[in-house]
């Protein structure tokens, strides 16, 4: 059992160029920056109500609902960009969980939070937007590299939940666990690869469709 610390959900917002910064030079629109609520919030079939995404191709529709992050991590991250104020919400998350990590996860599972019942689909693949965000280009590399990436949640149940709730298991009946969240990031990301894993991992039923594309082409 586990447990939902926080909940975040922001809106799209255009955010202006700041020229003394290599990696905001430009202007850019993006739902990356949330903010936490102690509200109960509805949860449907595409996300959060009142969440959302600046670009809809690479985040965001049913098998990305929800960004999911352990908390455990941000001590780690704290030391790695000398920065104490990262907290809840720092990686774009909108839930911030304790009691699992990506050892702990695997695609497939389903946990009921609240009245909602949700499914890991995938690992997050962290792009480009967490460097800008923290103004560090050797982040995105980093969380790659560490494991540390957090997963995504579809859902199954719509429902209702607010942060601090538990985050139980739900015993339905599916296979037993084939591939954690970091055996997953292992394959992507080329640190425990063969054809053979490649394919494996491509067959798991519950795996999200994108990430099923990706390592059917690598194949």
């Amino acid at each position: 059992m586990g447990r939902l610390l926080s909940i975040q959900t922001g809106l799209p917002t255009a955010y202006p160029a700041n020229k003394q910064s290599a990696l905001a030079s430009k202007p850019w629109l993006t739902g990356f920056y949330k903010t936490q609520t102690s509200d109960t919030i509805t949860i449907r079939h595409d996300g959060i109500e009142g969440d959302g995404q600046a670009d809809l191709i690479n985040h965001g529709g049913p098998d990305k609902a929800i960004c999911v992050y352990a908390s455990e991590h941000f001590d780690f991250w704290r030391a790695f960009l000398n920065n104490e104020q990262l907290e809840a919400g720092a990686f774009g998350e909108n839930f911030t969980t304790v009691g699992f990590l990506e050892e702990d996860i695997c695609i497939g599972d389903r946990f009921a939070i609240g009245s909602a019942i949700v499914e890991v689909s995938q690992p997050r693949q962290p792009c480009w937007k967490l460097a800008r965000r923290w103004e560090c280009k050797t982040l995105t590399p980093e969380v790659r590299r560490t494991g540390k990436t957090g997963w995504y949640f579809r859902v199954i149940q719509p429902g209702e939940a607010r942060a601090g709730q538990s985050i139980t298991s739900v015993a339905d009946g599916l296979a037993p666990c084939e591939w954690t969240i970091a055996d997953a990031n292992s394959v992507m990301y080329g640190q425990s690869i063969s054809p053979e894993r490649t394919a494996s991992l491509a067959s798991v039923a519950a795996l999200s469709q994108s990430w099923k594309n990706e390592l059917s082409g690598r194949l």
